[in-house]
């Protein structure tokens, strides 16, 4: 079982990404996010870090599922 405060702070990322639950919408998003955020395309620098982020812990907090509901 996933704590709460964990299932807080993963869909905290899901509106950072505007996504929902799913590996391949998780890197899809991110790649549509980071050229909007990117600092060398015009975005924030700030933002595109929390995107890393996100992508980087929501495919964690999935993998980690996947293997909770084995």
């Amino acid at each position: 079982m996933i704590p709460d405060a964990e299932l807080a702070w993963a869909l905290s990322f899901f509106e950072i990404l505007e996504t929902e639950l799913n590996e391949t919408i998780v890197k899809k998003v991110f790649v549509k996010m980071s050229f909007k955020h990117h600092p060398d395309m015009g975005g924030d620098a700030q933002e595109f870090i929390k995107c890393i982020a996100a992508r980087d812990f929501l495919l964690d907090f999935l993998k980690k599922s996947e293997l909770n509901d084995w």
